[in-house]
């Protein structure tokens, strides 16, 4: 009868190989996150390097070659004022994507911290949940039409329409999933050894709420940059002279006949920059929650 091999005798000799397969298995079994990460990755890097990259000055104007077709010299073409559409397109990363993250990330904070104040008494747990009720009653865009009214046409008044609109979601799912796990026994065992509040809130409830909060503001940026494109074809984007994406759709559409390189180039950018962010927001959620990602697990 012939010997079995023992393991550990043949486990050093493929740990090597184990180890650069590694990026393959993750890869294989999260494609969302890898591709939504990869194009996110190649967005921010145009943004950054937009100055490297972009083939002319996107202010530039030269009348001569006005809704000129794509080109070698104009890989995208020219618009009205005979500007390059790809170099305008590169620039826009920087205040369409700068805006949706900051202001994800505010809408984040806020939402997380009024969830997790809720935790604390019920007097702010009704307070609050009123509040999001009062918001939750108005439509998010007539809501965001009233603040650019009142605040003006500015980065600032922009910002504040699209976070006041946002938070109530957050500060749902956050007191929601805060609200569980203190009703945890891990909780109670901890308030039973003498831990106080703020302790059971920086090592308890906060690490159980972060991953849903992290998935949301994932996704939510491309529900962001949808947003304020939706505001720029409204014409209550960014005030020019931004390159940004929406109203650069919105200056293309009539001339869908004559030159559609302007809007469609426009849309695709919107369409893949929206699209990068819900790819990496929802491998990220099958990432973090086992449960999701059994759930959508073919059968054995």
């Amino acid at each position: 009868m012939p010997q079995s091999i023992p393991v550990s005798a043949t486990s050093p000799s493929l740990a090597p190989a184990l180890r650069a397969w590694a990026p393959l298995r993750f890869a294989a079994g999260n494609p969302g996150l890898v591709l939504g990460a990869t194009l996110v990755l190649a967005l921010l890097c145009g943004g950054l390097f937009a100055p490297v990259l972009a083939p002319h000055d996107p202010e530039a104007q030269n009348l001569a070659l006005r809704l000129a077709a794509p080109s070698p010299d104009f890989l995208l073409g020219t618009d009205s004022l005979g500007r390059c559409v790809a170099s305008r397109i590169l620039y826009g990363i920087r205040p369409t994507l700068g805006l949706a993250l900051a202001v994800s990330l505010g809408v984040a904070l806020i939402g997380l911290a009024v969830g997790l104040a809720c935790t604390v008494s019920p007097l702010l747990d009704g307070l609050f949940m009123r509040l999001t009720d009062g918001f939750f009653a108005f439509p998010s865009l007539v809501l965001s039409l009233v603040i650019i009214a009142v605040a003006g046409q500015s980065l600032w008044g922009l910002s504040l329409a699209l976070i006041l609109p946002g938070w109530p979601k957050y500060a749902r799912v956050a007191r929601t999933v805060a609200l569980s796990a203190a009703a945890g026994g891990f909780v109670e065992a901890t308030r039973a050894l003498g831990a106080g509040r703020l302790y059971i809130l920086r090592r308890c409830l906060i690490p159980q709420v972060l991953p849903h909060i992290g998935t949301m503001l994932t996704v939510g940026v491309g529900g962001k940059i949808v947003a304020i494109a939706g505001l720029g074809v409204l014409g209550l984007g960014l005030p020019p002279p931004a390159p940004e994406w929406g109203g650069m759709l919105v200056k293309g559409l009539p001339l869908l006949a004559v030159a559609p390189h302007m809007a469609l180039t426009a849309g695709a950018a919107i369409v893949l920059a929206s699209l990068a962010f819900t790819l990496a927001g929802e491998g990220l959620q099958h990432l973090l929650d086992p449960i999701t990602a059994l759930a959508g697990a073919p059968a054995p």
